[in-house]
């Protein structure tokens, strides 16, 4: 009898960490959505790109169209042909389950003010190859080849990622682990991913708070590293001194009010709410849009040419 006791017990134990597993699979497989909208449908011209990360295809277009002999990257050079121009690349990065189709609308507005704008997507997300699962960590890597990328292409820039919530958080992780970033913008991004799960499992009668914890053992080997290092809050502190905005929506239903001004402490930068915003059309706001314009001409020089 006692056996069968513990052979039940051990099959309900098992059953039970299947049950966590998939669960936790499911949190870090987002739903994958093409983009609804490409460059054309908002008079942009684009070249579509790729470039490999971990042995993926991601996927994306850079903004405007141009060659490597044309355009924006030759009318970089001076006019006597001297030092790379100071005006940034834009990397645009969007959030968890999103795709670059949704930054579009923050695009615009920069490619007309003349800046150039790399958008692509995250493995696993919009145009990108498929992938099992991602973590902060896949993200974070991601997000250094697109940075490498971009400087083997518009060599000599400064490189300012402007990042949409998961984004945000992954422009902070990537940078405190060495990506060469020249300045970051967070838009309605999290200072904590537990919080931010927590929250998500709640919004589906779950008990978020308990589940976080009970499901971190199987997060952990497919991070392959500890999460206080994949904790924005945390690393933010590493990159002291970098230009940095942290940009706030007025109603976020998606993470907590206090996170912008949580990422803005450990940063020693304010907060900035953009009011009359949302977790999402913060990124169509002519505010939005102002202030990471107003970063972006921190590292302009008064000699550089007008790109377009």
């Amino acid at each position: 009898m006692t056996g069968w006791v513990v052979g039940l017990g051990a099959l309900a134990m098992l059953g039970g960490l299947l049950a966590l597993n998939h669960l936790a699979l499911l949190v870090i497989r987002p739903v994958v959505h093409p983009p609804a909208a490409t460059p054309a449908d908002h008079g942009l011209t684009c070249e579509a790109v790729a470039f490999r990360s971990d042995g993926f295809t991601l996927r994306g277009w850079l903004l405007p169209c141009h060659t490597r002999e044309q355009g924006p990257a030759g009318a970089a050079e001076g006019a006597e042909g001297g030092s790379p121009s100071s005006v940034p690349v834009v990397v645009l990065v969007h959030g968890w389950s999103a795709n670059s189709g949704v930054m579009l609308p923050l695009a615009k507005p920069l490619v007309e003010a003349g800046y150039p704008v790399l958008l692509f997507d995250f493995r696993r997300h919009g145009m990108s190859d498929p992938a099992p699962y991602i973590t902060a960590r896949q993200y974070r890597d991601d997000l250094a080849a697109a940075v490498a990328w971009v400087r083997e292409r518009l060599p000599g820039r400064p490189v300012v990622v402007v990042g949409h919530s998961m984004g945000g958080a992954t422009a902070i992780l990537a940078a405190a682990d060495g990506t060469p970033i020249d300045g970051i913008v967070t838009i309605a991004s999290p200072a904590n991913l537990h919080d931010v799960t927590a929250r998500f499992l709640r919004e589906r009668g779950l008990p978020g708070g308990v589940l976080v914890h009970l499901l971190t053992p199987f997060w952990w080997p497919r991070a392959g590293m500890r999460f206080g290092r994949l904790t924005p809050e945390r690393r933010v502190h590493e990159i002291a001194g970098l230009p940095m905005r942290v940009l706030a929506a007025e109603v976020d239903r998606r993470v907590p009010d206090d996170h912008p001004a949580r990422l803005a402490r450990a940063s020693s930068e304010p907060p900035i709410v953009v009011p009359g915003t949302g977790h999402t059309d913060i990124l169509s706001s002519p505010r939005t849009a102002a202030q990471v314009l107003g970063l972006l001409e921190v590292f302009r020089q008064p000699e550089d040419p007008v790109l377009y």
